[in-house]
């Protein structure tokens, strides 16, 4: 009851003056007809055509036509679809992983990043940062575990109402920066914190299988430089190569029991000195054991 009672009042109310039009409503009569009431004339157009001879196929020819339009159009909202909910935000931290060449040293990686920290440090941008070498010695490392000529670092940044450069911006030139680093192989630099863009990125990891081990570190470097070639990527890197010098210990278990030591003891002081350590045979393992009988062939 309320639209047939209150409509009829508002329009006697605005009329009650005559029917004549203000300077407004002139204003707003220009502004629609040169705007959207240039689209009736192309709207009746259509129905007038839709409606005509032969007007199912007509309508067919419309709604494919539409179709194709939305497809084509696809190419530009997909890339969209979502900011509007959840924009990128610029919490002002960065993290990057920085892959010095396997060979090297946990003193030898530290040397070559100082140059980059002293820079880093000397940004009005930067307050302050924290660098890990490796994993630790004798520890569980949950995920793949890093060598100790890998660095990972946790970069803190002024708010953003302080600073002129957003977070984007300062990860090129920290990325730029770590990438001109004498004998880095890998290179990631990305933002962090409690963004939403965390839930819709998008990281691929591809796994490469062959017989021989040999023929992994080629084939990683082709695949490598076909994703560098897609679009959107902001880092590619192999996560194993074959340039690790690697030299056998023998260690000779009498001797080493003469000063009061085993070779598994021995072996577990060398990455202290940033060395990583891959025992081989049985020692130090305990397996279950397994008894195996042999029958000799009757004939």
């Amino acid at each position: 009851m309320f639209w047939p009672t209150f409509i009829p009042s508002l329009c006697f109310y605005l009329y009650r003056k005559g029917h004549g039009k203000t300077r407004v409503e002139l204003w707003l009569e220009r502004l629609y007809e040169n705007t959207f009431g240039r689209l009736i004339g192309p709207y009746v157009a259509i129905i007038k055509f839709s409606h005509g001879r032969w007007s199912a196929l007509r309508r067919v020819a419309m709604t494919v036509g539409v179709i194709l339009v939305l497809g084509l159009s696809v190419r530009n909202i997909m890339p969209v679809i979502g900011r509007d909910l959840m924009p990128p935000m610029d919490t002002g931290i960065i993290k990057a992983h920085v892959k010095f060449s396997a060979n090297e040293t946990v003193d030898e990686a530290e040397r070559r990043l100082t140059p980059f920290l002293k820079w880093l440090h000397g940004r009005p941008e930067v307050v302050m940062s924290s660098v890990t070498f490796g994993s630790e010695p004798g520890g569980v490392s949950f995920g793949s575990g890093s060598l100790p000529s890998e660095a990972k670092m946790t970069i803190n940044c002024v708010n953003r109402f302080e600073r002129k450069k957003n977070i984007w911006q300062l990860e090129d030139e920290i990325r730029d920066r770590l990438m001109a680093l004498k004998n880095v192989k890998a290179v990631d630099v990305y933002d962090f914190g409690a963004t939403p863009m965390s839930s819709i990125k998008a990281p691929v990891d591809t796994r490469i299988y062959a017989e021989d081990y040999h023929l992994l570190p080629a084939a990683a470097e082709k695949a490598a430089t076909a994703i560098r070639k897609v679009k959107g990527f902001s880092s590619v890197n192999t996560s194993w190569d074959n340039d690790f010098t690697e030299a056998r210990l023998e260690i000779d278990g009498n001797r080493a029991l003469l000063y009061g030591m085993t070779p598994t003891a021995i072996a577990a002081q060398l990455p202290l000195a940033g060395i990583p350590v891959a025992p081989s045979g049985n020692h130090g393992l305990h397996g279950y054991p397994i008894r195996l009988s042999l029958f000799r062939p009757r004939f």
